[in-house]
């Protein structure tokens, strides 16, 4: 029996290591799943990562914004602490954020209530009265400043444990612009704003213009916005969540629209 992606290619461009999950997920569905990363993760081990999980003891809330985040982060607080502190509350702003925090043994004490992006985790009962409070926020190099200066606003004191880096990877687009061109993929997924101006700028002139007139998945309106202003021209769809599973759902819905059309 045919599945929902049925003669449906998706093209994931989520680190090597995290697209696993969403390859799966878009197979099962009957899809075809065409890797491309245009976004590669490196750990940092700077002296700044290291004062900032020096003084944990000392914090009250520790945020991480991704699963990488996790990752690195708290393998840098291992190497100098054998346990969390007591009084340390922990948040995630997404899904595959917490999943990664319970997954070695910390449930995070602070997730948003839906939608799983900074704006929902500012709405967080928690994190309203947190004048005087230090709050440590885990993140990549160079990450968004809104969590960080709301928070500031809202009176507490914020700083910044910054434990891996994005880079642009080196990889040739050769293969995949042509299994594109042939008509195999139709619709491309990405979970940031770096992530699809990478790909443009890793892409050939042909590629490029594929990539201007194929649908694209994202995970807010923000990035709808930053995909019109770089020149993509198809269809945009929001998902409704960050996480893999909503944005294969969003990919199923927008393909039955395909079809009834």
């Amino acid at each position: 029996m045919p599945g929902t992606l049925t003669n449906t290619g998706v093209l994931i461009t989520r680190p090597a290591h995290q697209a696993d999950n969403m390859a799966t997920l878009v197979e099962a569905a009957g899809g075809r799943a065409f890797r491309f990363p245009a976004i590669e993760i490196q750990p940092l081990t700077s002296d700044a990562l290291k004062q900032a999980v020096s003084a944990l003891a000392q914090c009250d809330i520790a945020i991480f914004i991704s699963a990488n985040a996790v990752t690195f982060g708290m393998k840098t607080i291992a190497a100098q602490h054998a346990q969390l502190p007591p009084q340390l509350k922990l948040a995630a702003v997404g899904s595959a954020t917490a999943q990664s925090l319970t997954a070695l043994g910390h449930t995070p004490d602070i997730t948003p209530a839906d939608d799983f992006r900074s704006e929902s985790l500012l709405a967080h009962p928690a994190l309203q009265n947190v004048a005087g409070q230090r709050i440590v926020i885990f993140r990549g190099e160079g990450g968004r400043e809104l969590l960080g200066d709301t928070l500031s606003a809202r009176g507490a004191d914020v700083s910044y444990a910054e434990c891996y880096r994005r880079t642009r990877p080196t990889a040739d687009p050769a293969v995949i612009e042509q299994q594109w061109a042939a008509g195999e993929i139709n619709i491309v997924t990405t979970t940031s704003v770096e992530a699809i101006e990478n790909l443009d700028r890793m892409l050939s002139a042909r590629g490029k213009k594929l990539l201007r007139s194929s649908a694209i998945v994202v995970i807010s309106k923000r990035m709808a916005q930053a995909c019109r202003q770089l020149g993509l021209e198809g269809d945009i769809i929001v998902a409704d969540a960050a996480s893999d599973s909503a944005i294969v759902l969003a990919i199923e819905t927008w393909r039955q629209q395909q079809k009834s059309l």
